[in-house]
This record gives C-alpha cells, structure tokens and sequence, in this order.
C-alpha cells in the first residue's frame, strides 16, 4: 500500500493498521500489520520528525494513534483450522 492510498484518521500521529481477514467460518484472522506515518514534524514516532534540538516533549505528540483494523470479507473458504477440521 502506498501512502497516497492510506488516510490518517489522526492529526498528527502515526498509527497501526491491521489488515484482517474474516472467512466463511466467521473467523477473523491478522494477516499482517503496518506502521502509518502520518508524516508530521511534531510526531515523535514519525520518520519526518524533525531533528533540531527543540523540546519534544511539549512541543511533539508522544503517542502512537489508535490501532485501525481494515477487515477484509473472505466468504469463499474457511480459516486453515476449520478447512483442517473439515468445516
């Protein structure tokens, strides 16, 4: 996923997106995870945090965002252990 596709639901803090997907069996199962750098000078957690000396601690948000999971429909198949349990 590129940044461009990806919207910060925060202002100014970097987040986890869980991608997830959700079988026939009603299983919901991680299939991975990803950092979204919200791209801020004042995100302490951000890779365009900026690096002149400066006071971070009041001046820069400390905290990752909420975690965001995107679950994705996978109705077609079971999860691996159902399919394994012959459901």
């Amino acid at each position: 996923m590129s940044k461009a596709q990806i919207k910060n639901p925060f202002n100014n803090m970097c987040y986890v997106l869980r991608v997830l997907s959700q079988y026939r069996c009603q299983h919901i199962i991680l299939d991975h995870r990803q950092k979204v750098d919200c791209n801020s000078n004042t995100c302490s957690k951000s890779a365009s945090h900026v690096p002149r000396e400066h006071s971070c601690l009041t001046e820069c948000t400390q905290r990752m965002g909420n975690t965001q999971d995107l679950i994705r429909p996978n109705p077609n198949f079971s999860c691996n252990a159902c399919h394994l349990a012959g459901f």
